[in-house]
């Protein structure tokens, strides 16, 4: 009886051992680690202060394939402008310019007066 409580006890430690030794997530990067979430599967990547993920930062290991879902990305410097900001700045000076030419076309007004709507939005935005 002791010997099977032992053993038992041997099996339960031995798994508890690999499993803890045994990460599902890549190696840890550069200026990051990643976060094991066992409930749903999953590694999320985190990186330090000033950097951000180079790809998906969220990824699963598939056994069936023996490969992840998408390529495991690396924590690399943040940009100064985020692609948000860059992507709101370009669709503004975007509007702006088409604007006053959509408007003289659809005879909305004359070309002087978009043309003086240009230049007023020039001299507000310099």
């Amino acid at each position: 009886m002791v010997s099977a409580v032992i053993c038992a006890f041997l099996v339960f430690l031995g798994m508890g051992l690999v499993s803890y030794v045994d990460s599902k997530c890549p190696g840890d990067p550069l200026h990051g680690y990643w976060d094991e979430d066992t409930r749903n599967n999953r590694c999320i990547l985190r990186c330090d202060s000033g950097y951000e993920p180079s790809g998906c930062h969220i990824i699963r290991y598939s056994q069936k394939q023996r490969k992840w879902n998408h390529d495991v990305p690396s924590c690399q410097k943040e940009w100064p402008v985020s692609g948000k900001t860059l992507m709101a700045v370009v669709t503004g000076v975007a509007a702006v310019v088409v604007t006053p030419v959509l408007l003289a076309r659809a005879r909305f007004m004359n070309p002087g007066v978009a043309a003086g709507f240009t230049a007023a939005m020039r001299h507000v935005h310099v």
